[in-house]
């Protein structure tokens, strides 16, 4: 939905007060006006008016066109094809509009015999020159009978496991995808290694968020290839990984981890182990909840700016020890009563500029603010 504000200064200018002269011009809007209104529609995620939008006229087209191109989702092979015929290289029109595409989101789903393959997805990145966002979701049956590769893919018994990558896969997107920095992998297929693959098939990459399945043992991989080097990196796993693959994927890609977040709850072992790997350069830590950690962890962590913990129970101990480097820290209290000292570790940290808190009840929210917070003169966010 358009601001009140954007659709009343575009009707000044389409319907003014004077009686119209039918041998004017008709009135042009502001570009700042036509840039407003398709920023909001593609903010909205509306890409059906949007993609309207674009053929009202030149000046729309040029700049809707981006925001229409510059995010393409491809989920089958007729969005495929449809995508194929716009950008056609033969003409002028198709290679500016696949140079406008910046993230490229993918679904192979090798359940459907008519699913969207390698070869489609090569030829996707390639036509794509200016792509810097990659989003792959994986799909393959469960049953380990089906693991064998068959010549046919279109033979494959539904179901089966998805096949890794070829090497000429990874060989051509290494080659054509020299400039993606982002990777959203979701495996939900048995085949964790597939999500290694990409990684080691895009070296520029600078964050990655990793859902589904990833490996349970370490995969094996050309150690003579370049890997990346991540400063983002985010675990949003159906099956809790083993703390050796973690240690691997932090060793070999992330040295320089900046920003490390998990989206289910790791045990003290596995974050102990992930944490361990990037003591001196971690600066963002998010976390649905805190297992219980081994004394100066956290506080070894001297880069830490940045702390969110989702469902934070106030008789832990895990953060008695804070590293004074800290500047934001976003806890949602999961205890029902509490006493507001257990917010006294907030006093220790000089730096603290930031703090967001959610709570059960209103009342402790209030006095945690007044007794703790704005004591100390903290910015503070309450959330109930």
């Amino acid at each position: 939905m358009f601001p009140f504000s954007l659709i009343n200064r575009a009707r000044l200018y389409l319907y003014p007060s004077q009686a119209p002269n039918k041998n004017a011009e008709s009135p042009k809007l502001p570009s700042d006006i036509i840039f407003n209104v398709i920023d909001e529609l593609a903010a909205s995620g509306d890409s059906r008016t949007l993609a309207t939008v674009s053929l009202l006229s030149t000046t729309f087209r040029d700049y809707a066109q981006t925001r229409v191109f510059g995010s393409v989702s491809i989920t089958s092979r007729e969005t495929l094809f449809s995508f194929q015929d716009s950008i056609k290289p033969s003409s002028a029109r198709g290679s500016r509009l696949a140079s406008k595409v910046k993230a490229l989101a993918v679904v192979l789903d090798y359940d459907d015999p008519f699913h969207i393959t390698e070869d489609h997805f090569v030829s996707l990145v390639r036509a794509c020159p200016s792509l810097r966002s990659l989003s792959v979701s994986i799909q393959g049956c469960k049953d380990p009978i089906c693991a064998a590769p068959l010549v046919d893919q279109q033979q494959r018994p539904k179901g089966c496991p998805a096949p890794s990558f070829n090497r000429s896969t990874i060989a051509q997107l290494r080659r054509l995808a020299p400039h993606v920095s982002h990777l959203e992998m979701t495996n939900w297929s048995d085949n964790g290694d597939m999500s290694i693959q990409l990684l080691e098939a895009l070296p520029s990459l600078k964050s990655v968020v990793l859902r589904g399945t990833i490996p349970q043992t370490l995969p094996a991989v050309h150690q003579a290839d370049a890997p990346c080097s991540l400063d983002s990196l985010a675990f949003e796993l159906s099956v809790q990984p083993t703390s050796d693959v973690v240690q691997w994927l932090i060793g070999r890609y992330a040295t320089d981890l900046l920003t490390l977040s998990f989206g289910f709850e790791p045990s003290s072992a596995l974050l102990e182990t992930a944490l361990a790997q990037c003591t001196s350069t971690l600066q963002t830590l998010s976390l649905p909840s805190c297992p219980p950690l081994r004394d100066n962890l956290l506080h070894d962590c001297a880069e830490l700016t940045s702390l969110e913990i989702q469902s934070f129970s106030t008789t832990s101990s895990t953060l008695d020890n804070l590293p004074k480097s800290l500047r934001r820290v976003l806890l949602g209290v999961s205890d029902l009563l509490f006493d507001p000292e257990s917010f006294e570790f907030l006093r220790q940290l000089p730096r603290l500029t930031t703090v967001s808190l959610s709570f059960l009840r209103a009342i402790d929210g209030q006095r945690v603010v007044r007794d703790v917070v704005r004591a100390r003169g903290i910015g503070c966010e309450v959330f109930l």
